[in-house]
């Protein structure tokens, strides 16, 4: 059944299908079916849809006996990256592991593709294209093909609500609501060079702009004020001439006026500092560092300097013993440790070990003790840490003693040989016999040892035969007796035992 031909990432494809007995009668399966049930194949090719994802199955479909409903979704590309692409055909394959009407079923339920044909279809999946009603399709100008080239608008009414009604209503509320005159009056700005000229002037312009200047009386006035301003070389002739009272004056109002920036605040607001002043801020402080005499400098004048100078800088740098120390109890009295206290710590401490009042220790008598110690931990050592209780300990010697004293001795081991009967005596000398051939080991191993490793071969449970490892475990299965290394023709190389 052909599905149809969508476009890429179509979110439902839907294939309806229905299972029915060998009458015809619809009939559900054993179970309902799951969405793996259903194999999905492209192009023919045998590799299947790798994951269920996007696959959904609804079995019974509307409670219908029979009924069953397989959706697609080809936009879920989680775990089958590549699946789904156009220009692709895709069967549904029905196999699942239920049975319909208690047989096997294997069915092709439908078919579909991915963008096949050349259809005209929208960019976005499920907008429809705009026709009118005389057939025409609509035009999106803002899509139009090629717009590099130019797009004939003639004949097209522009909607009120359009950009370029925005901008006209824009620029009328930027120019006057009338004329005047016939002319539209406005403020001017600015205007380009050579724009005003003697025709366009007024005829008192040059009046009016007299009234806003100075007269020749203010210039004259103010040139006289300006000349009577000396000169700098008038005020160095001055200065040259002034006497020292005069000097420091001109030195104090220099002093401050230097403190003042070049455009102070206005009387009664507070100063703002300016970068300048800043700058000079910081050439003042380079001129003082500047100042400072270098080593080189300082080394020259040290050369040049009287013994006056000299002796004035080395006392600068002469403390006294006497004031060395007074300094150093100063700062001892701070922390609390006066002269009074050192006082007491005038002798060496190993003098003050041997006293009257003191007994030096036994060394010898301490080594021997030493002795004993070592000997007592060496034996207390072998001592459990939670020792039994004494009457334990009673109890268990005294059974070991009633054990040993069953045990007959050689005297009366002797008394009964020489009593017993020729039966007796045949017998231990068959019991002789056989265990005379028992030797005491055989290559290291007690006999016992060689019984418990041969049970083990020939009675346990063994593993690994067929490798290069053949184990044979125990009787009980509590452990590997031997493991032996062996290679493909059975030859064994190496043989581990554990007849513990």
């Amino acid at each position: 059944m052909w599905l149809g031909d969508f476009t890429e990432d179509f979110a439902s494809v839907v294939c309806m299908f229905t299972t029915h007995a060998s009458t015809g009668a619809p009939v559900a399966p054993n179970s309902a079916f799951e969405a793996a049930d259903v194999v999905i194949y492209k192009n023919g090719n045998g590799a299947q849809k790798a994951t269920t994802n996007g696959v959904t199955m609804t079995s019974p479909f509307d409670s219908v006996t029979g009924l069953h409903c397989v959706t697609i979704d080809t936009s879920n590309d989680t775990g089958d990256g590549g699946f789904w692409v156009t220009g692709a055909v895709y069967t549904l394959v029905l196999t699942p592991d239920e049975t319909v009407d208690s047989v096997t079923v294997a069915k092709v339920i439908g078919q579909f593709g991915i963008e096949l044909s050349g259809a005209l279809r929208p960019t976005t999946a499920g907008r429809k294209l705009d026709v009118s009603a005389g057939g025409e399709a609509g035009v999106d100008w803002a899509n139009v093909g090629s717009p590099t080239t130019v797009v004939g608008l003639s004949g097209t009414t522009i909607k009120t609500a359009t950009d370029v009604e925005t901008d006209t209503v824009d620029i009328q509320s930027r120019l006057p609501a009338a004329l005047v005159s016939g002319r539209m009056d406005s403020s001017t700005g600015a205007m380009a060079a050579n724009v005003m000229t003697a025709a366009a002037a007024a005829s008192d312009l040059t009046t009016e702009l007299q009234s806003g200047l100075a007269t020749a009386v203010a210039v004259a006035t103010l040139q006289t004020s300006v000349d009577d301003v000396p000169t700098n070389a008038e005020l160095a002739t001055a200065l040259a001439s002034a006497d020292d009272p005069v000097l420091a004056q001109v030195a104090l109002v220099k002093a401050k006026t230097d403190l003042i920036p070049a455009s102070p605040a206005a009387v009664g607001s507070e100063m703002t500092l300016t970068a300048a002043y800043d700058a000079a801020k910081t050439a003042a402080t380079q001129t003082s560092v500047n100042d400072l005499p270098t080593n080189a400098e300082l080394a020259t004048a040290l050369g040049t300097a009287d013994d006056a100078v000299l002796t004035a800088i080395g006392a600068l740098n002469n403390l006294s013993a006497a004031q060395v120390n007074t300094e150093v109890d100063t700062a001892l009295a701070d922390v609390g440790l006066t002269t009074t206290i050192t006082g007491r710590i005038d002798v060496a401490t190993s003098t003050r070990l041997a006293s009257g009042s003191y007994t030096a220790p036994d060394n010898a008598g301490i080594t021997s003790i030493g002795g004993y110690v070592v000997a007592i931990d060496a034996k207390t050592a072998n001592l459990p840490s939670d020792p039994a209780d004494q009457s334990l300990i009673i109890a268990a010697t005294s059974s070991l003693a009633t054990l040993i004293g069953d045990v007959p001795t050689n005297a009366e081991l002797t008394t009964a040989l020489a009593s017993a009967d020729d039966a007796t005596l045949a017998a231990i000398a068959l019991v002789k016999a056989k265990t005379d051939l028992i030797p005491g080991t055989i290559d290291g191993k007690t006999f016992a040892e060689i019984v418990t490793l041969v049970a083990a071969v020939l009675l346990g449970k063994a593993n690994g035969l067929a490798t290069t490892t053949a184990r044979y475990r125990a009787l009980d299965d509590a452990k590997d007796r031997v493991v032996a290394t062996v290679d493909a023709d059975g030859n064994r190389s190496a043989v581990t035992l554990d007849a513990t």
